[in-house]
């Protein structure tokens, strides 16, 4: 599926800031080798811009393909940035996923789908923070559907920075109290979204969260996280698994 769905004869090019993942990236190269695709490594630093706008290696090679350990909204606030267009570089993930990335999504999937057995209650904090007070009422655009979901949101939410991963910044509220909190707070001067909360199985204290991985319709592939903690962070293990057939 890899060699057909990018350019023949491209090879892919993985970069990442130097404090960056290198194991994961050494994996990642594999699976365009095994493809029949060449790959190579950068340092997110060391990228270049060609006299004719393409983007260059640490070795001066065209990148035509490019899987980055680097977020689409930091990217996309570069000086860089303005190149991304005309540089003819095609992006892994592409540059639709910052849209997918960003939590600001859930509220406006609620406005649209209101009680979709696939969502949560979601709202922009901004609209509701004086009515999950108590000071006043919720924003009108969204007033009568933070009525319907009162309740719940008072029973419990999770308040989550658009722009955050690895349960950055987030907190869990239960009756007024915070009862958990992520250690790592590097998001926490993004907007904010309330999400009411769904709490996880707990199996022999531990709370997985799994992870799947789909290649166009198909899934190709699953990942068990778990932690005694109820945010799954960025320290939290990976469970060993297998599927008997």
């Amino acid at each position: 599926r890899l060699s057909q769905s990018l350019r023949k004869a491209s090879p892919q090019h993985n970069c990442a800031q130097k404090r960056g993942p290198r194991g994961l990236n050494k994996t990642l190269q594999q699976s365009p080798r095994e493809a029949g695709l060449g790959a190579h490594y950068c340092d997110l630093d060391k990228i270049g811009l060609s006299d004719d706008g393409h983007f260059l290696d640490d070795q001066d090679r065209r990148i035509a393909v490019l899987f980055k350990l680097y977020p689409w909204e930091d990217l996309l606030r570069d000086d860089y940035a303005a190149h991304i267009q005309g540089s003819g570089c095609l992006f892994l993930e592409p540059a639709w996923k910052a849209l997918l990335s960003n939590k600001g999504l859930l509220p406006v999937l609620w406005q649209m789908f209101e009680g979709h057995p696939n969502l949560l209650p979601a709202f922009f904090e901004a609209d509701v923070a004086d009515a999950l007070a108590g000071r006043g009422p919720a924003a009108p655009a969204c007033a009568d559907a933070f009525d319907r979901a009162a309740a719940e949101l008072a029973e419990a939410h999770v308040r989550k920075p658009i722009l955050s991963r690895e349960g950055a910044s987030v907190t869990i509220h239960q009756s007024g109290k915070v009862i958990e909190q992520s250690q790592n707070s590097d998001y926490a001067e993004h907007p904010r979204i309330v999400q009411a909360y769904a709490p996880l199985p707990t199996f022999d204290g531990f709370r997985p969260v799994i992870g799947s991985w789909i290649v166009g319709d198909t899934c190709a592939g699953i990942g068990i996280r778990e932690d005694r903690s109820r945010i799954t962070q960025d320290l939290s293990r990976f469970k060993p698994h297998y599927i008997l057939a």
